[in-house]
């Protein structure tokens, strides 16, 4: 049972209670919450993959405007492949990359995230949201930095 607790303590409740915030537009709030479960970003519940504290962290980084701690978390997730697997985690993490990466002003490397981010998805149902924003997002910082 003390395993049990431990994953809904310091794993389930924190990372539902972020997911929850980050969902309500409070991204400081939910870094709180979701720092709770820093030692445990590489457990595997059986409910969530691993990595996926990281990931949710990562994106309450950007919404809360640190771009620079939100891009630390995208590349735990993508500096560990055979943890994430062929997980959507994966992929969107090379995104939401792309994304910390622009908001910090570093449109070469945010433009290769975007390119291997496409890759990645290349067989993808061209009416993915995600995929549709991420196309707009791209050929604007393509056109930006053309004009420049």
């Amino acid at each position: 049972m003390t395993f049990a607790n431990t994953i809904v303590q310091k794993y389930g409740l924190p990372l539902i209670d972020g997911a929850v915030k980050l969902h309500g537009g409070n991204g400081v709030a939910a870094v709180a919450l979701l720092n709770a479960s820093v030692k445990y970003d590489l457990a595997y519940t059986f409910v969530f993959r691993p990595l996926y504290p990281a990931y949710l962290r990562g994106l309450a980084y950007l919404q809360s405007g640190d771009a620079s701690a939100a891009a630390a978390q995208f590349q735990k997730v993508l500096g560990r492949p055979g943890l994430v697997g062929r997980g959507v985690i994966g992929p969107l993490s090379r995104l939401q990359l792309a994304r910390a990466q622009s908001a910090m002003g570093d449109t070469g490397a945010a433009i290769g995230s975007y390119e291997t981010f496409f890759n990645l998805w290349q067989n993808a149902d061209a009416d993915i949201p995600a995929y549709i924003a991420a196309k707009g997002e791209y050929d604007r910082l393509r056109n930006r930095r053309g004009s420049k």
